[in-house]
């Protein structure tokens, strides 16, 4: 009897260990992080940029850069200054993967682009950068980079990308183009998708350098539900990972905030609260 009780006591034990392991693998599993974000705000790329770009990202022996240059009229110069860019000491191959109506079957591209540790977008028009990406059906496999735990880096129109409401930088009621904006109103900025790394924000660049705050107030005008804004300054990036913000570089990172419902009178702000904070280099702080 004590035989058989002491058998019935270590199956209970084990199947309790098995349990508190399955917890502890599903625990894992759950709080398993994806990649990175590496969003620079446009202007010089310092070699300390770079170089913090690279260590993020955690290459290794034989990964790569690939990288992106459709968004720029140019890609072959946009892929040459980038190279150009990369601190020597650093050893870092990187791969020109301009996708285009030329390139469209070459499937050793997509191969390329799919095992690259970190994608690299280079500046230029975000607009053009996306309905490639559209046409050429890559947008899965650089989600699947992203989720694999790589990193997603880009500079300008490259960091406007980011978000899932993408500013194309266009105005409808003043067709002649302009850094900034002039008004701050609503039915006048457009909009596109972009690759949606980010969900509940949207991104704009060289923030400070050109007085972008007029243009992000607005999206936020216009997508109320978007929980804030962020501003990436020149030679700064914002690096991101989960809901956490690291200010690389130069800084500052913008941030916009509002826990009110924006209220409007016609096309024009009637009633709204902004919390704005200001995060220089080296500061870390969570995403809302």
């Amino acid at each position: 009897m004590i035989v058989k009780y002491f058998g019935l006591i270590l199956a209970l034990l084990f199947l309790t260990s098995c349990s508190e392991e399955q917890k502890t693998d599903n625990k894992t599993n759950q709080s398993k992080s994806k990649g990175k974000l590496f969003i620079i705000g446009g202007g010089d790329r310092t070699p300390e940029l770079m170089t913090s770009m690279i260590q993020q990202a955690g290459l290794k022996a034989g990964d790569y850069i690939a990288v992106l240059p459709m968004a720029g009229e140019e890609p072959d110069s946009s892929f040459w200054y980038f190279k150009n860019d990369i601190p020597v000491q650093s050893k870092v191959i990187c791969a020109n993967l301009n996708f285009a109506d030329s390139t469209r079957n070459f499937s050793s591209m997509r191969d390329s682009l799919r095992m690259a540790k970190l994608v690299f977008i280079c500046g230029g028009d975000q607009s053009r950068f996306m309905k490639v990406v559209q046409k050429q059906n890559i947008h899965s496999i650089i989600d699947e980079i992203f989720n694999n735990g790589g990193m997603i880096a880009g500079t300008s129109a490259g960091a406007a990308v980011m978000s899932e409401v993408m500013i194309t930088g266009d105005q409808k009621k003043d067709t002649a183009y302009s850094a900034t904006y002039a008004m701050i109103e609503t039915n006048n900025a457009q909009y596109s998708k972009g690759l949606g790394f980010i969900t509940n924000g949207i991104v704009d660049q060289h923030f400070v350098t050109r007085s972008r705050y007029n243009r992000l107030i607005t999206a936020m005008m216009d997508y109320p539900k978007i929980s804030y804004g962020m501003g990436v300054e020149e030679e700064t990036a914002a690096l991101i990972q989960d809901d956490r913000c690291t200010v690389v570089g130069k800084g500052p990172v913008v941030l916009f905030t509002t826990k009110k419902k924006i209220k409007l009178k016609g096309e024009l702000i009637d009633d709204a609260h902004f919390d704005m904070s200001i995060y220089g280099s080296g500061r870390s702080f969570r995403l809302p």
